[in-house]
């Protein structure tokens, strides 16, 4: 019940105060000015109520795209985040560059073959057992040592080349500006590794074909005799007779050939043929030895198994045995106990073991082993709070949906309040009267008033409203309502009229200022679309920048690539049937004629194709999947220069690269000379031994074969690869003519060299085809009718009659076709906003905006001030009124000499003292002594109010504002050097581009080692030792003559080491140094050591790789070196071979260089038909090829005149074949060199010849590239007492409305309720 009595009570005082209440009140009598008053204060309470419902109701239901940001969260933070945010979280990183091995560790394991004893010296030394006397060619014992040997080499080459490239991955770096999620950041490591085991296999399994392709197209000879066999006069290739030795016992003949293999295999009546077909594989067998079976022609359906070898694959090279057989046979004991059986000694060996865990089956392909580089498992461990604490986001935000915010309502109230009861506060009472105006004017039916208005002309009218306007002008006092004091009435109008004026002063100087200024708009839209992207692009193309979100975007994604081939590479020319039709039947009577080539012709052709087509898909498939980097979003025009720069050069480095790989492989093939069945820059010849004029053997000896032109003028192949075979050929001096028979068909030093110098002119020519066609009728072969021309009309770059080389060059190619998308560019980059910059003149609603915002703060100041400005002017009127008087100033002076400094000021604080305790801000100038009272204590609070939350206020502003981030956009390099010596810790200036070339601000140089600009690579030197061209006169280890490929071999790795330098320097310049901020000289010197250290050694170990890697494979191929360095012929004249049998060269320690390629003797002058040494060259060692011989070598001698001098003179005491000792000077050595005097040239080969690295860096380009978009850096607030100022003058209006309201209220709640206690004092009786 007492509740209902007190809501009852409430209401009936809400009703009584809301009937009464009149915040208008003038004090008049008036009752019709009451009651407008009072429906001003009504109308102005519910505008003021209405307002602020809408202006609540709208906060509160409108939805808000809110972000939140949260800076250096912890990881455990993050995660939490994660969870309830997965979609729109988003966190930036510190470190854009994160090294891998800072959070990924990576372990291989390979296959277990690679670590089991099949690939010992041990293991492979004993299965040798290749002798054409003893087993046939076919016999899975002859090629198992070599096969066993090309294992060893890839297991090694394979581990290696996977050590290095994780080294190298773990040297790289993650891209990314964004924290990446747990799960994200191990799809992207094992993509990064995928890419990366996918490219260093690409070069692996590139390495291994062409020199694969290049040893077939060159149809060179192995030892091993699996491929072509030399054989006798019996054989049965000539017809002619070619007689050596004649006696009444025996006729020896000096005819000598080269056949290819050919084979037949089981169940078939085709051949196969080793020269035509490449690849003629047969199962691993071990067969029953028939000394007098014909060899050459292997009819499977013939020849009897004694066992057979599961997995194990015969072909016409060990490099493809390897890769067409399995493992299979070494998992099980019984195959392997059968092929042990064969040999007269045992071995203790272990097999693989069937239940290891491995990937692949037992009868998987060796090939697909090499080609997974013998990769059973690499174990990724990436740990992402390593990962986390290097990215070590700084900031974390993410967006959400926000609806009711308190906060946002709050601020939004309090900052409109103050401009709404403003305005409100005047118009409503000008509402009112407008009002009754318009009810009077048109609703009053008084007739005395309407004539009134009638006879009133429009003149007097205005006089009236002027006069009216005027008195309510001249009478207009804010400040004193009811007071009848003249004085304080005239005080109050002044202070009224000097805030007017002032106050449209402000608003005249704020709209003069906004008038003159130009406004600067920063606008950022968030998730533009492309649509919206390309329009700004349009208005804003200098000031637009938009952030990618993924700064590391696969080519793929935006760019195709497609290639063009010539025509050739799609004909009938290197189809198979075709080249295959060619084959004579006797080919060893067809001597330097098309038709001798006609099947290798077109068959290197075929290859030519196949390599540039397989090298140029895996390049761009490689290219692919790396990654175009930029922070910004490119514009179109920007995109489209961009992509065409790195399209070009993608095609220019595809096209060295490729170039540098044949390069090699041909410089290794060339140095080496290897005997070719074609017989081209070299020819065999029979020597027959006597004893006491008795014939005894017969050996081969191999003779250099030279060209002639016009001119007379002699080329040799073995020293000059670029030798043309077109004119005249000499062979043991005697001089035989060529006939290539065909037009742009030219001779060289081998089949490589003869396409490339040839051009295809015939095959656009149905004439040229015929004339073929009746060549090969009077051979008695017959080519198909349906070979068809190359088309002349075909659109091409090249004539006719291009040489191949010029086309070789170019990898096959017509043109290349880049297609590129910039749609899918920008929606893979996805922009997270795009902010732009443009000036704009200040509009009105601008004005009016500034106007209202600060027309609280100055009302308040103004209205506050205004008064008191009066006051002491009207003082100091005063006080200039009493100085004209002179006895009023004698007095004054008098009265200031005696009253002392201490009374004035004591004066003068109780001055203030009683002012501030008759202040009266809420002064109603009422009589009344209480009210008064009451009043004064309003005002006490509200100054004490008002002066606490000011100094709140100022001392918040300052403290949250006293350290600043200052920005200077696009400083030049001056102003940032003069920051950086300030503000170097805080300084952040990001650039505008993050991946710049190396070759705008690097320069790279290299010193090469002496040995490349000495006289010992010149042709002065090579020429002297090669005068006498016959080296078979000479032991192998002799220097003499063979001294002449030596150093050319030199020469030439001089020049690939100089073209690898060039090649990967331009590469590297055209690499990109990706970096967000710009860095200091220092820091980028330090990072471009790294990088250059890192350059260094990836360049080395892959030119290092890649020689070891083509020497492995040449030489487990067992071809026979034209010098007698691995391989010989020898047979006793007593023997019926039809086929001449050949041994490995064996060193004095025993060595084979059947079984291993780095056996070696000392080299130096040795006497002729003699095994004594007479000059041991220092440091000079002979291996088993020209390029081992070289590279076990060292340069000790070169450095030692005595010991040149040495040399020359055993060169010409020995033989009359060198008449003239040559001046040559040995090279300089001095402490400082880097390599010493007895380092292997091997060493300083992997070292690329360099004796020296120096780079050059300029800090003023690598600024300039950078392109800082701005620097900012952290500092104390210059102007923070103003910006304070500001802030409390933009806070006073609202604070100064809302204590003046509520001060007074409460006050006299209280004073209304110490009165009501009073009154119910019980006072005791007494």
């Amino acid at each position: 019940m007492s509740i209902r009595v007190l809501l009852s009570s409430l209401y009936k005082s809400v009703r009584e105060k809301w009937i009464t209440w009149n915040v208008f009140d003038s004090r008049t009598t008036d009752p019709l000015i009451i009651r407008r008053e009072i429906l001003s204060t009504r109308l102005y309470i519910i505008l003021v109520i209405i307002s602020l419902i809408i202006l609540t109701t709208y906060a509160s239901l409108n939805q808000q795209n809110e972000t939140i940001t949260v800076s250096f969260p912890t990881q455990s933070v993050y995660k939490d985040l994660l969870k309830k945010y997965p979609n729109n979280l988003q966190c930036t990183c510190t470190k854009v560059l994160i090294p891998y091995e800072k959070f990924v560790q990576t372990i291989p394991s390979f296959h277990q073959v690679c670590s089991s004893d099949f690939i010992s010296q041990q293991w492979i030394d004993f299965i040798f057992k290749a002798d054409s006397t003893l087993i046939s060619p076919i016999d899975v014992r002859t090629s198992l040592s070599a096969m066993w040997q090309l294992m060893k080499t890839f297991c090694q080459n394979a581990q290696t080349t996977v050590l290095n490239a994780l080294h190298q991955f773990n040297n790289s770096h993650l891209i990314t500006s964004m924290l990446l999620n747990e799960e994200l950041l191990e799809a992207k490591v094992q993509a990064a590794l995928n890419l990366l085991f996918q490219t260093i296999s690409s070069n692996f399994i590139q390495s291994r074909t062409i020199i694969q392709r290049i040893t077939q197209a060159n149809e060179l000879v192995t030892g091993l005799l699996t491929n072509y066999i030399v054989v006798t006069e019996k054989f049965g290739l000539t017809q002619s007779s070619h007689l050596l030795f004649v006696s009444p016992t025996k006729n020896i003949s000096s005819y000598i050939g080269i056949s290819g293999n050919k084979y037949i295999p089981k169940n078939s009546t085709i051949i196969c043929s080793c020269k035509n077909n490449v690849s003629c594989p047969l199962p691993g067998n071990l067969y029953l030895y028939n000394i007098s079976e014909k060899f050459g022609i292997y009819d499977m359906n013939k020849i009897e198994i004694n066992e057979s070898l599961s997995g194990i694959i015969i072909d016409c090279l060990p490099i493809q045995m390897t890769l067409s057989s399995s493992l299979e046979c070494f998992y099980n004991p019984s195959c392997l106990n059968i092929l042990l059986s064969s040999y007269s000694t045992q071995i203790n060996i272990s097999i693989l073991n069937q239940s290891l865990s491995t990937r692949f089956n037992i009868t998987t392909k060796i090939e697909l082993l090499i080609n997974e580089l013998f990769i059973e498992n690499i174990l990724n461990q990436t740990n992402y709070t390593k990962y986390y604490l290097q990215c070590l986001p700084n900031i974390c935000y993410y967006i959400y949906l926000n609806r009711f915010n308190g906060i946002y309502i709050l601020t939004m109230f309090i900052g409109l309040f103050g401009g709404i009861t403003t305005i409100l506060r005047v118009i409503s009472p000008f509402i009112i009267q407008l009002f009754f105006f318009l009810k009077k004017r048109f609703c009053s039916k008084q007739i005395q008033e309407i004539k009134q208005s009638q006879n009133e002309t429009i003149q007097i009218r205005l006089i009236k409203l002027l006069k009216e306007i005027e008195n309510k002008i001249v009478n207009f006092n804010l400040y004193i309502k009811y007071s009848r004091d003249p004085i304080r009435i005239y005080h109050g109008l002044l202070a009224t009229r000097f805030y007017i004026i002032s106050m449209f002063i402000s608003i005249c100087i704020i709209i003069l200022l906004a008038d003159f200024l130009t406004q600067r708009i920063n606008e950022k839209i968030s998730n533009p679309s492309l649509q919206e992207y390309e329009e700004l692009e349009k208005r804003y193309s200098s000031t637009l920048i938009c952030p990618c979100t993924q700064i590391s975007i696969p080519y793929e994604d935006f760019l195709n690539i497609e290639v063009n081939y010539h025509q050739i590479c799609s004909s009938d020319f290197i189809q198979s049937w075709w080249y295959q039709s060619f084959l004579p039947m006797y080919s060893s009577d067809i001597k330097k004629k098309f038709l001798s080539l006609a099947p290798s012709y077109f068959q290197t052709l075929s290859i030519f194709c196949e390599i540039t087509n397989k090298t140029i898909k895996d390049a761009i498939q490689r290219f692919s999947a790396t990654n175009f980097v930029n922070s910004q979003l490119l514009s179109n025009d920007s995109f489209i220069l961009r992509v065409i720069s790195l399209n070009n050069t993608f095609a220019t480095l595809t096209q060295t690269e490729f170039l540098y790989r044949m390069s090699l492989t041909n410089i290794l093939l060339h140095s080496n000379q290897y005997i070719s069945n074609i017989q081209i820059n070299t020819y065999l010849d029979l020597i027959l031994h006597s004893i006491n004029n008795v014939p005894t053997y017969i050996h081969i000896v191999v003779y250099p074969q030279s060209g002639l032109n016009t001119n007379g003028n002699e080329c040799d192949c073995i020293v000059d690869s670029t030798c043309s075979l077109d004119y005249k050929i000499t062979q043991n001096k005697e001089i035989l003519h060529t006939n290539w028979q065909l037009e742009g068909i030219h001779g060289g030093c081998s089949i490589i060299d003869s396409v490339l110098k040839s051009s295809m002119i015939c095959w656009f020519k149905d004439s040229c085809l015929i004339r073929l066609r009746e060549i090969l009728n009077g051979i008695g072969i017959t080519i198909p009718l349906s070979i068809i021309p190359l088309n002349s009309t075909l659109s091409s770059r090249y004539s006719p009659s291009t040489l191949i080389e010029r086309i070789f060059n170019e990898m096959m190619i017509e043109e290349w076709n880049f297609s590129y998308s910039f749609d899918k560019y920008y929606h893979k980059c996805k922009p997270s906003s795009c902010s732009f910059t443009y000036e704009k003149e200040i509009n009105i609603i601008y004005i009016i905006t500034v106007i209202l915002s600060l027309i609280g703060g100055i009302n308040t100041i103004l209205k506050f001030i205004s008064p008191f400005i009066i006051k002491i002017i009207l003082k100091l009127i005063a006080l200039l009124r009493q100085t004209r008087s002179s006895k009023l100033s004698i007095i004054q002076q008098k009265n200031h000499q005696n009253d002392g400094i201490c009374n004035v000021i004591l004066n003068l604080i109780n001055r203030i003292k009683d002012e501030f305790l008759m202040l009266n801000l809420f002064d109603s100038e009422s009589n009344d002594t209480d009210t008064n009272y009451r009043e004064r204590i309003s005002t006490r609070f509200y100054l004490v109010f008002f002066s606490i939350s000011i100094c709140v206020i100022i001392f918040y502003t300052i403290a949250l504002n006293i350290i600043v981030r200052v920005s200077i956009s696009n400083p030049s390099q001056t102003e940032y050097n003069n920051l950086l010596i300030s503000y170097s810790k805080s300084l952040y200036c990001p650039c505008k581009k993050i991946s710049i070339e190396y070759n705008s601000f690097l320069q790279i140089e290299t010193k090469f080692h002496p040995i490349c600009s000495s006289d010992f690579i010149s042709e002065k030197w090579r020429n002297y030792l090669f005068l006498d061209k016959y080296w078979s006169g000479y032991d192998r280890r002799d220097i003499r003559v063979r001294g002449s490929v030596y150093f050319s071999f030199l020469s030439s790795l001089c020049q690939i080491s100089e073209k690898t330098i060039n090649n990967s320097l331009d590469q590297f310049h055209n690499d990109i140094f990706i970096n967000t901020q710009l860095i200091t000289k220092s820091e980028l010197e330090t990072q471009i050591d790294s990088i250059i250290l890192q350059f260094r050694n990836v360049t080395l170990e892959k030119f290092s790789k890649s020689l070891k890697l083509l020497r492995d494979i040449i030489n487990g191929n067992a071809f026979i070196s034209s010098y007698s360095l691995n391989w010989y012929w020898w047979k006793d004249v007593k023997d019926n071979f039809i086929t001449f049998p050949i041994k490995p060269v064996l060193m004095k320690d025993g060595c084979s260089c059947a079984t291993r390629s780095d056996c070696i003797d000392s080299g130096g002058i040795y006497e002729d038909f003699s095994d004594t040494q007479i000059f041991v060259m220092p440091g000079w060692n002979i291996g088993c090829s020209v390029v081992e011989t070289l590279l076990s070598s060292t340069f000790e001698c070169l450095y030692n005149q005595t010991c040149i001098d040495l040399l020359i003179f055993y060169l010409t005491s020995e033989l009359s074949t060198f008449p003239y000792r040559i001046n040559m000077s040995a090279m300089n050595f001095s402490n400082e060199n880097h390599f010493k005097i007895n380092t292997f040239i091997q060493n300083i080969a992997d070292e690329l010849f360099v004796e020296e690295w120096n780079h050059e860096i300029s800090y003023s380009s690598f600024y300039n590239q950078c392109a800082p978009i701005y620097c900012s850096y952290k500092t104390k607030k210059d102007d923070y007492i103003i910006y304070t100022i500001s802030k409390v003058l933009g806070l006073c209006g609202g604070l100064t409305i809302a204590l003046r309201f509520t001060i007074p209220f409460i006050i006299k709640i209280i004073f209304q309720i110490r009165k009501k206690c009073r009154r119910n004092t019980i006072t005791p009786n007494e």
